[in-house]
């Protein structure tokens, strides 16, 4: 039984330190794009990219740890 509690609660932390990622990814995705525009400074561009796959896979992690969860017998 334990061991569902453990994945629930790695499932939800994983959730939550993807929920920042997922604003700032396209936020700094944006100023990377102006920055394009007006430097030719692809540095925002390429961290907000990264920042944006980071949390997609750390909700796909979230989500498979809760229905690891869910669905453990």
């Amino acid at each position: 039984m334990t061991q569902n509690k453990n994945y629930l609660k790695k499932g939800f932390t994983s959730f939550l330190y993807a929920l920042p990622l997922l604003v700032a990814g396209p936020v700094v995705t944006t100023i990377g794009f102006k920055a394009i525009k007006k430097d030719a400074n692809y540095l925002f561009f390429i961290l907000g990219f990264i920042i944006s796959i980071t949390a997609m896979v750390l909700l796909a992690i979230a989500v498979k740890r809760i229905l690891q969860h869910l669905f453990d017998k």
